[in-house]
C-alpha cells in the first residue's frame, strides 16, 4: 500500500508542476500576441515548439484519494482523508469522539 500512496503523491506532484507551467506559458503567449512585430505564422511556431516542451505528464482524473492510514483507495472521507472503515473502528474504540452512530 505505501508504494501507491507514493505514486499518487508523485502524480498530484506532477500534475501541480505541469499546471504552473502551463499557466506560465499561456500567460508568455498571450504577452508575445501582443508583440505586432511579429507575423501570425511565427506566433503560431513558436507557441506549438514551447508547448511541446511541456508533456502531458499526468492528469486530474488519474490522481487517487486514499485513505492516510490503511491506503485504502476507496470509500475515503473528505473532509478527513480516512476510509469509512477505518472512522467506524475508530470511533468504536473511542478514539474519536462525538461519532454517531447513524446508518452503519
Amino acid at each position: 500500500m505505501k508504494s501507491l500512496i507514493q505514486k499518487d503523491k508523485i502524480l498530484r506532484e506532477n500534475f501541480s508542476n505541469q499546471e504552473i507551467n502551463q499557466k506560465i506559458l499561456v500567460y508568455s503567449f498571450r504577452k508575445m500576441l501582443n508583440n505586432a512585430d511579429l507575423s501570425k505564422t511565427v506566433k503560431e511556431t513558436a507557441f506549438v515548439i514551447t508547448f511541446r516542451k511541456f508533456k502531458k505528464v499526468t492528469s486530474k482524473t488519474k490522481i487517487v484519494r486514499r485513505c492516510v492510514l490503511t491506503g485504502r483507495s476507496k470509500s475515503s472521507l473528505r473532509m478527513s482523508g480516512i476510509s469509512r472503515i477505518k472512522m467506524k473502528e475508530l470511533i468504536r474504540d473511542r478514539k474519536i469522539f462525538n461519532g454517531l452512530k447513524k446508518s452503519w
